[in-house]
């Protein structure tokens, strides 16, 4: 029961801090009541749970689909998308999405439902995209952190409506 509720406190302590609780659609903690239990043990077992740290509270926020905060070195996955105000450009839309390099040269999306210490993977990025008219993504640049990718949106489309600090999805 102890070990129990030391992995509740340390998940607690850590959403305080991490998660953006305004865009929770319920109340939380009759969310965390409901969804902690089940979500914690399909992600350790029972009886590793004395072992339960940081890494592991973010990998249980993002399967509880909690908005976490993209601040600091967490790797989440960030997908926002901001219309252009540009009304003449080619591009309707920019978008920036986390992505990762797989261990053979591939690029992927990180989504919430991916691992986020999955060994296979290089570290997360931020791919910025242009966004035609057809929903086809035009790849523009690659940055290692969401504000400077924000920062080239808002030079090439001055007032586009990018999220100071987003959180996960």
């Amino acid at each position: 029961m102890r070990v129990i509720m030391r992995a509740v406190t340390r998940f607690e302590e850590w959403a305080c801090a991490h998660i953006e609780f305004e865009a929770l659609e319920r109340c939380w903690p009759y969310l965390l009541n409901e969804r902690f239990g089940e979500a914690c043990v399909a992600l350790k077992d029972v009886t590793s749970l004395d072992e339960f740290e940081d890494k592991d509270c973010l990998a249980l926020a993002l399967r509880l689909k909690l908005p976490v905060k993209a601040a600091g070195a967490l790797p989440i996955p960030v997908d926002v998308t901001a219309g252009n105000p540009i009304p003449a450009s080619e591009f309707r839309q920019f978008r920036i999405q986390t992505m990762r390099e797989y261990r053979g040269g591939d690029i992927e999306p990180f989504t919430s439902v991916d691992n986020p210490f999955d060994d296979k993977f290089g570290p997360p990025f931020f791919g910025f995209y242009g966004v035609c008219d057809d929903g086809l993504l035009e790849h523009i640049a690659d940055f290692d952190t969401y504000a400077s990718a924000v920062g080239l949106a808002r030079k090439l489309a001055p007032g586009i409506q990018f999220p100071d600090m987003p959180h996960s999805r």
